[in-house]
């Protein structure tokens, strides 16, 4: 077992982890190995990188996500059963795969060199290939993460991914990414770099991934996706007193489309925040497939997201009945802290006794 310091993107921010490389041991997408710096030579100064080169994105590859569901007639539990397959024509083997669902959901399984991940502020569930990771025999350990041999390669299908609802079959999004290799880094200061010039390969999940439509346990509320700030990673929120309107996007997929959407019945955020009539809903395709999507704008503030709030939802009712529910991650900016209110303490004064 060899420990080494990885870094991950998580959201908009950068962890620093030591964790082991050894089979059976999670590694996950958007690691960065950091190996020591090299000591500066006498008499000279430390440069500071300032380009990197970025690692492809791992949205190399086109994928289905295809169901089976069966219902328990005693208990009217729902087992949903898939089956993914990496199109032939895909130029990245699938190491990562997830599916949004209305909870609850219980009874998790996974194929072999496959681990369940539960992605946090949302429903979504996800699997990824980890186990067995190991350089292929004849190549040197360069400090790069090795893949993982359970991945499905171009051409390749697998079955073993499922869990248990009580709620009901409809369509909901899914998303998978490819495995493309991440580059060593030399300085500490690499990683940020890397953030920054490279947000297209080393972003959060939802970001990067390649999105399609499955069935799975939507129940009373249909799963969408949204994307707040549309065209910027990261979603920045801005909390100041002078925000400006936050767009949110409701995404369209082959099987919904976001101009069903009854905008009056539109919340965001906890403090459920109505969409603004002024800027007005515009419906355009803000991802580049194709499909019209829906941009809403809502008050920062009569949203009541918190500073250091790592997500948020959108709920809404679609025109012909129906609640649809999406969650995207954000990142506040300018929060305020506030003032403590000066506070006076009234001591009592003692009252002398007359002795008798």
């Amino acid at each position: 077992m060899r420990s080494r310091y990885l870094f991950q993107l998580i959201g908009p921010a950068w962890l620093v982890l030591q964790c082991a490389v050894a089979q059976g041991q999670v590694v996950p997408r958007a690691s960065v190995e950091m190996k020591p710096a090299p000591a500066p030579a006498v008499g000279s100064s430390a440069v500071t990188a300032t380009s990197v080169t970025c690692p492809t994105p791992p949205n190399q590859l086109s994928f289905t996500v295809i169901p089976t569901t069966s219902q328990n007639k005693k208990t009217k539990i729902w087992t949903y059963s898939y089956k993914v397959t990496n199109s032939s024509s895909s130029q990245q083997p699938l190491w990562q795969f997830a599916i949004d669902y209305n909870p609850p959901i219980s009874s998790i399984t996974s194929p072999t060199g496959w681990a369940s991940l539960k992605f946090a502020d949302r429903n979504t569930n996800g699997w990824a290939a980890i186990g067995g990771a190991s350089f292929p025999v004849g190549q040197a350990d360069d400090g790069s993460v090795p893949p993982s041999p359970y991945q499905i390669a171009p051409g390749a299908s697998l079955s073993g991914f499922s869990f248990q609802s009580p709620n009901p079959p409809a369509s909901v999004p899914d998303f998978a990414l490819g495995f493309a290799p991440i580059p060593t880094v030399t300085t500490e200061d690499d990683p940020d770099t890397l953030g920054d010039q490279c947000r297209s390969a080393l972003g959060n999940f939802f970001d990067m991934a390649v999105r399609g439509v499955t069935m799975g346990p939507a129940g009373s509320i249909l799963p969408i996706e949204i994307d707040i700030v549309p065209f910027f990673s990261p979603n920045d929120v801005d909390l100041s007193p002078t925000a400006v309107p936050i767009p949110v996007a409701i995404l369209s997929t082959q099987s919904f489309s976001a101009s069903a959407i009854n905008t009056a019945t539109a919340k965001f955020g906890p403090g459920n925040a109505p969409a603004l009539l002024s800027p007005a809903p515009v419906i355009e395709d803000v991802n580049g497939d194709g499909l019209a999507d829906l941009v809403l704008y809502f008050d920062p503030h009569a949203a009541a997201i918190p500073c250091g709030a790592s997500a948020a939802t959108l709920t809404a009712s679609q025109s012909g009945g129906g609640t649809v529910m999406g969650t995207d991650w954000v990142s506040t900016t300018n929060c305020l802290v506030p003032t403590p209110t000066p506070t006076t303490t009234t001591t009592a004064t003692p009252t002398a006794t007359p002795t008798p």
